[in-house]
Formats: C-alpha cells, structure tokens, sequence
C-alpha cells in the first residue's frame, strides 16, 4: 500500500506506522497535571505533611465539565517499624522535596476521550502518597521516630483547599478511586467524601484495595473469610488512623477493626 506522502509501506512495517500513528494520537492531547503544595500556614491549619515533615500536596487539571471531578489515591505500600519508615522518608513516598512540578494524566486522570471516555472532561485529583500510613494517619506531631503520618489530614486539606479555591462545593458527581495503598483509602474514605458533599452523588471504585486480614491459602477460603484472625491494633495505634464512623460506633471499644489494615470488616459498613 502507498502512504498519504507517497511511500510504499507494508507488513510489519504497515503495523508500526499505524502504531505510531495511533499512539501519537492519543499522547498529543494529554494534558499535565500541575502540583499544589501546601504553604506553611496550610500545614499548620491542617497537619498536612509527608513522613519527613516536609509539606503534602496535590496535582490538578480543571476539566471543561467543572461540576464533576475524579480523585485518585497514589499507592505505595506502607511502613510499621522505624526503620522501613525512617528509609520510606527519604524518598519520593516520603517526602515532597523531589515532587515533579506536573504529571501527565493516565488512566482515570487522562483528558483523552479515548483513553478515558467516561471521566475525560472531569477535573482530576491526584493526591500523592507520602504518609506511608495508607492515607490514614492524623498525627499531627512527630511520633518518637521523629515521623508524622498524616494521609487523612493531607486529604482534609486537600477538600478544604478545593472548597474555598477550586469549586468543589457546587460539584455534583464525585468519583473516588486509588490503587493498592491508594485503594484502601480509597475505601476508607468514600463515606467521609459523601458526608462532605451531601448534595453530591459520591462513589469510589478501589483498585487492588481490598486487603483480606487472615491467611488464605485456596480460593475456597478466601470467598469463605476463613481463616480471618481478629486484626490486630499496631497498624491503627501507630498511624492513628481514622476510621470510618459507622463502622467504629458498631465496634465500640474496638475500633481498630474498622482500620485500613482490615478492610474486610470494614465493607459492610460503607454507605456510599
């Protein structure tokens, strides 16, 4: 076959052009997401910092559809000892001192039709991960390793900065979603989102959030929640995690349970 230039082109020649084609189609029209880092009285008001004290943050793009907006969760993993966490804070999901001023859009967060035709023209959150505390955390003191887990304060901030900035307040659809670590928050807080925004339709599609707190070992055992060890508090005391009301007012003097570590308890309790 002859290309629109006039070259002969076929095979896996043929395949690679059209390839190129297609994939310059789709990356042409992606647009960054620009980072918003708190200013020092933010993080005094809020508590919002990363592992190492540094300041939390951001990414945004404003959408043409300024009603309807996505947050997405980075992921990560987690630390609960000094030391895994004293080594996250040195990195990137850690500490906000190396952050990128922009990132492009992928996945939920791309302004490609494409690539994302349901959630394209949303305006698009994504929240960092450098609390290693699966988003959880609301210390807003330095434990004895010198360390702060503040995710839940960070995503405080966050809302708060968008409601007075940023148009969230008049929002009528809102999509919460994250991956692994990203995923847990995600669940963990769809209900506080919905109780934020009561005039709003909120919902939240975790990715690989669902963290089962026994051992299974077979399919049967997973599907069955056997065997399913009542969780422990470490995790929860460390970060001092926030919880999700329903869950915590049916587990009262333990609330620990509803905890990021524990999904499986936590489930039948969201509303959203």
């Amino acid at each position: 076959m002859t290309s629109p230039s006039g070259f002969a082109v076929g095979g896996k020649f043929s395949l690679l052009f059209f390839a190129a084609i297609y994939f310059t189609t789709l990356t042409c029209s992606v647009k960054s997401l620009d980072l918003y880092t708190f200013s020092s009285e933010e993080v005094e008001q809020y508590g919002s910092r990363c592992l190492d004290g540094s300041p939390s943050g951001f990414y945004y793009e404003r959408g043409s559809n300024s009603s309807d907006w996505v947050f997405y969760l980075q992921g990560g993993g987690y630390c609960d000892t000094e030391d895994s966490c004293r080594d996250r804070a040195k990195g990137s999901l850690g500490s906000s001192h190396d952050w990128a001023s922009s990132t492009a859009g992928w996945g939920l967060l791309s302004s490609n039709a494409t690539v994302n035709p349901g959630f394209h023209t949303w305006n698009k959150i994504y929240i960092p991960y450098c609390g290693g505390d699966l988003h959880s955390g609301t210390r807003r003191v330095a434990n004895e390793w010198g360390l702060y887990f503040s995710g839940h304060l960070t995503i405080v901030a966050v809302l708060e900065k968008l409601k007075s900035a940023g148009g969230l307040l008049d929002s009528q659809n809102i999509l919460l979603s994250g991956l692994s670590a990203g995923g847990i928050g995600a669940f963990e807080h769809v209900d506080f989102f919905a109780a934020q925004f009561r005039h709003a339709r909120v919902r939240a599609s975790p990715q690989a959030g669902y963290v089962f707190p026994g051992n299974p070992q077979s399919y049967a055992e997973f599907v069955s929640h056997t065997p399913a060890p009542a969780p422990n508090s470490a995790v929860h005391d460390l970060y001092n995690a926030t919880v999700d009301r329903t869950c915590a007012d049916a587990n009262a003097g333990s609330q620990y349970k509803c905890g990021p570590a524990n999904i499986d308890y936590l489930l039948p309790y969201i509303q959203a």
